[in-house]
């Protein structure tokens, strides 16, 4: 069973997580697929490392233009998802 809110796995028995502290409850413990969520972090991770440096070196040499704005936006995008997933997941620094 996992954390329903850190996702971190639970030991047979345990009340409590051992990362976050949240209450083992049987009625809301669910199963988290961590592999695709670590697969989705790097993924926006290489998506924000690439649009974000390409819309603004964009802008900085035609100024704000439709592409370059919108990987600019794309970038930004990737990036808060990512930080959300990292949040989310139990990746270690």
């Amino acid at each position: 069973m996992f954390c329903p809110k850190c996702g971190t796995e639970l030991a047979d028995g345990a009340n409590f997580c051992p990362d976050c502290g949240t209450p083992d409850n049987a009625n809301t413990t669910v199963a988290v697929n961590k592999p695709v969520n670590k697969i989705i972090l790097y993924v926006c991770v290489i998506f924000a490392a690439i649009f974000i440096p390409l819309g603004a070196v964009g802008i900085l040499d035609r100024g704000i233009n439709g592409v370059s704005f919108l990987f600019l936006i794309i970038g930004i995008a990737c990036a808060s998802i990512a930080d959300n997933l990292w949040k989310r997941t139990n990746v270690k620094k």
